[in-house]
């Protein structure tokens, strides 16, 4: 596992949280955006028996790891999987936005390639359940059907 407070002190305060105005420019940044997402998948794993728990599966033998396509070009990742002992695999993806996220259709397009792709290339016969773990939830369009469940940054905390 991951110390979170370590890695932000060796990222940012070690270096440059000491600098004048750093904070009040850095959190306007690209480069904040990104850690931020990168921070709420820590925040994520760090709480799996919670999202065992709201997906319905705490009493399901899990397998959780993440996966990354081996094609060169067009490859693929997913941010989380739980590969369960019931014929079914939970692909996990995890956005950090502060609204609700919406699936356009060409991200839509995206998650069903990469679904397709990781079946392919796991020679897996598992029943794939798409899930989405944000902190505002889901944008309710013509793309959220193609989610199995969401769990919201709260459900993280409960149990």
């Amino acid at each position: 596992m991951y110390d979170s407070f370590l890695l932000f002190y060796l990222e940012f305060i070690q270096e440059q949280g000491r600098t004048e105005g750093f904070w009040s420019s850095y959190a306007q940044s690209p480069a904040h955006s990104a850690w931020s997402g990168y921070a709420f998948e820590i925040v994520c794993l760090h709480h799996l028996e919670q999202i065992r728990f709201k997906l319905g599966i705490s009493g399901v033998i899990t397998n959780p790891c993440s996966w990354r396509s081996t094609q060169k070009k067009g490859g693929a990742q997913i941010d989380l999987i739980l590969d369960r002992n019931d014929n079914i695999v939970n692909l996990i993806e995890m956005k950090y936005i502060k609204e609700e996220y919406s699936i356009s259709d060409a991200y839509a397009k995206q998650l069903e390639n990469r679904i397709a792709m990781f079946m392919h290339e796991t020679k897996t016969k598992k029943t794939p359940h798409l899930n989405f773990i944000t902190v505002n939830g889901l944008y309710r369009n013509q793309n959220y059907n193609l989610v199995s469940s969401e769990i919201l940054a709260d459900d993280l905390f409960k149990l």
